[in-house]
């Protein structure tokens, strides 16, 4: 009874940034210490190709990426856990590597940038921002991409000023202004006070012992899906960002789905004509090496992407040159789909690997 009078004490005096730390400190130690759950690979100081391969999906061309974020705020996750995702780019307003609990070392980013687009998805005091800008040229009429947001500030605070939030603004042919397309179905923004436990439970997955699963977020919310039409062929501009509100104590992140940043498929289909003129692949069945010739090589780089036939990407890779061998031989004997995604086309051949 002391124990628990003591802590409320506490939390009734959480307003400033020390303080809130130190409750986070004192949850962790009274937790039950066990084995790490969460089988997690955590890369930070991501070089701008690192990042546009990770964002880079079926039926799109990323350029002109910008990343304003402190380097360890930014990298690549990948591995088991409870989050319905295995591999993608956490964007965080601390160190990503504070992600995985294990990893945890205390302390936090204190940055310093600022954008004024933030004021569309809170009118809260917005501090240690990560923001990622890039253009998105879409071979198909919609634009698709999957995420998970999470955050430090879970349970504890939710329903408080301190209300991080994150969002996706989009601009371009057909849309007036900047549109946040991150948001809920119900047209809510995503943030620890519209996505918790209370409300909007049915997208919240909470995480009640950091040291069983492995991950130092109180919650996340599901995987969700940004979904936005757009025009075949047309230029269109992205902003992502992420902030703590209020103050810095606690980290949020939000954990984009690697190569999910994607066209329709459907509109994608219509270009293969063309440009199966353009690449060629032999020989087809093969014991998982081949060759890939570019007829039309204009010096430009080509994404490629390997995938199974449940649709599950296997292996992905750039094709810098006319002429090149592809060596799948650690894959196993069956079916499998190359994708070669360019700047203005896009070839999808199946190829059958024995063994």
């Amino acid at each position: 009874m002391v124990f628990v009078i003591w802590i409320a004490f506490i939390l009734t005096l959480a307003k400033n940034i020390a303080m809130k730390k130190i409750i986070f400190c004192l949850i962790l130690v009274f937790s039950f210490a066990k084995t790490s759950k969460a089988q997690l690979t955590i890369t930070d100081s991501l070089t701008n190709a690192d990042v546009a391969n990770l964002l880079t999906g079926f039926g799109v061309n990323i350029s002109n990426l910008v990343i304003n974020c402190d380097p360890a705020a930014i990298g690549e996750v990948s591995g088991v856990s409870m989050i319905p995702l295995t591999q993608g780019l956490l964007l965080s307003t601390g160190s990503v590597n504070n992600f995985n609990y294990i990893n945890l070392v205390g302390g936090y980013l204190n940055s310093t940038f600022f954008d004024p687009d933030v004021s569309l998805i809170t009118t809260g005091f917005a501090v240690d921002m990560c923001v990622l800008k890039f253009d998105c040229i879409p071979q198909g009429d919609t634009l698709q991409f999957n995420f998970a947001f999470g955050s430090e500030e879970y349970p504890t605070f939710v329903g408080s000023m301190y209300n991080d939030a994150f969002g996706i603004l989009m601009s371009g042919p057909g849309i007036n202004g900047l549109q946040n397309v991150a948001q809920l179905p119900n047209g809510d923004i995503v943030s620890i006070n519209t996505v918790n436990a209370g409300v909007n439970s049915s997208y919240f997955i909470a995480n009640p012992s950091p040291t069983t699963t492995g991950l130092t977020y109180g919650g996340f919310t599901q995987n969700l899906q940004v979904f936005a039409e757009t025009v075949p062929g047309l230029t269109y501009h992205f902003k992502i960002m992420i902030t703590d509100v209020s103050d810095g104590a606690l980290d949020s992140g939000v954990l984009l789905e690697a190569f999910s940043f994607r066209s329709n498929v459907d509109a994608v289909t219509s270009l293969k004509t063309e440009s199966a003129n353009q690449f060629k692949l032999y020989p087809n069945p093969n014991n998982g090496v081949f060759t890939i010739k570019n007829n039309g090589f204009d010096g430009q780089t080509n994404k490629v992407v390997v995938t199974d036939i449940t649709g599950r990407i296997v292996k992905d890779f750039s094709m810098t040159s006319s002429i090149e061998t592809i060596d799948l031989s650690e894959l196993n004997s069956g079916l499998y789909h190359i994708n070669i995604i360019g700047a203005k086309n896009v070839f999808n051949e199946q190829v059958l690997i024995k063994k």
